[in-house]
């Protein structure tokens, strides 16, 4: 009772779900360093299964504020300079194969109408409107493969289009 009392719980409900939130943030880091797929976690009981449900709302949440940003960009007409515009694909790209990598094939699966659609804006702009081809072009295959490997495909004939359009 005194180290209750000294940890402000009346019961020993309140140290034990402060105990499972310790332990699920330990499990979600884990989850996250560890690079595996956790979606077939996410339907577990119990701590393991709050963790991976946490890790997967997170990832996609970095994701889709990497393309909330870049489509922004893209609507309200800012240019960057060439090398800038191909560092900030990068970083999107860059992020988007750690969330699938995290995540495994069903999570990049889930994952894609939250890039697809940004990204493509994107490239046709700089395709149609800057006249940055190689860089819309690369935009435009990687698409191709992402919709190929899940399995899209209406995306999958329009990045095709898109990606056979001249240089």
């Amino acid at each position: 009772m005194e180290r209750a009392t000294a940890l402000e719980a009346s019961s020993g409900e309140a140290v034990l779900r402060a105990m499972e939130r310790s332990v699920g943030d330990d499990l979600a880091a884990i989850l996250r360093r560890s690079g595996s797929g956790f979606m077939a976690l996410t339907r577990a009981d119990g701590p393991l299964g709050v963790a991976a449900r946490q890790v997967r709302d997170e990832v996609l949440s970095e994701l889709e504020l990497a393309c909330q940003a870049i489509s922004a960009r893209a609507e309200q007409k800012r240019p960057l300079a060439p090398a800038d515009e191909w560092r900030e694909w990068q970083s999107l790209r860059d992020t988007a194969e750690r969330a699938f990598r995290t995540g495994g094939r069903p999570f990049q699966r889930m994952a894609f109408p939250a890039f697809e659609r940004s990204i493509t804006s994107l490239a046709c702009w700089l395709y149609n409107i800057r006249h940055e081809r190689a860089l819309a072009n690369a935009m435009f295959r990687w698409l191709h493969v992402q919709a190929c490997a899940g399995e899209d495909a209406e995306a999958k004939t329009l990045q095709l289009r898109n990606m056979n359009c001249s240089l």
